[in-house]
């Protein structure tokens, strides 16, 4: 984490001097102006493309892994009751089941 923070702090500095230096120019216009080269284009892309790969990777796991400590948390825990309200007003009391419980 500290060296993803890391990283995002320094792109976010040099993000910031590319658009001091070459405004709002795409690749394209780089590209044919000669500031920078297709293949560092081609290089850039690919790593950014891997790292949204990660992230979403990392986004899949961490709602596999809380779905599993929610489950877990159900299946032991003590008083797995809900208590609602009817129309009527009186006391409507459901027992949730390991069952009923989503991963």
């Amino acid at each position: 984490m500290k060296k993803k923070k890391k990283l995002m702090l320094e792109l976010s500095k040099l993000e910031k001097k590319r658009r001091e230096l070459c405004s709002d120019k795409g690749s394209d216009e780089l590209i044919s102006e000669g500031l920078i080269s297709a293949d560092l284009i081609d290089q850039l892309k690919a790593i950014t493309y891997e790292v949204k790969e990660k992230n979403e990777l990392c986004l899949l796991l961490t709602k596999q892994s809380l779905g599993y400590i929610k489950m877990f948390n159900n299946i032991l825990s003590q008083g797995n009751r809900v208590v609602t309200y009817k129309d009527t007003g009186k006391l409507n009391e459901n027992v949730n089941s390991i069952f009923t419980t989503k991963i």
